[in-house]
């Protein structure tokens, strides 16, 4: 990798080109990205964010799991900041979240 001084001396050098009108080349096949798949791929089926919208109770029950692991590890209280169930409060914050999807006011899951 090249190092922070060499890319600006880079960047300046093709600067100054384009103003004196000699244009940067122009990018290769090699540089572009490979193509997106055409046909769906094994991993698409898998793929929670490509595959079907889950049900707003699957989607509670995923975020009450992911609750309950944080909590076993100590990584969140059982009684949050204002004194509510941590588990009620997510239970209550994923059916607004899931709710305000379908509605369209949340831009994703």
């Amino acid at each position: 990798m090249s190092s922070r001084r060499e890319r600006l001396r880079q960047h300046r050098a093709e600067e100054q080109k384009a103003e004196a009108g000699d244009p940067a080349p122009a990018a290769t096949d090699e540089d572009s990205p490979a193509p997106a798949a055409p046909e769906p791929t094994p991993e698409d089926d898998t793929n929670p964010i490509a595959g079907a919208l889950p049900t707003e109770e699957q989607y509670v029950a995923q975020a009450l799991a992911a609750t309950r692991l944080a909590m076993a590890s100590g990584l969140k209280e059982a009684i949050d900041a204002d004194g509510h169930g941590r588990l009620h409060r997510t239970e209550e914050y994923a059916r607004w979240r899931y709710r305000g999807y379908l509605a369209g006011e949340v831009g994703s899951l």
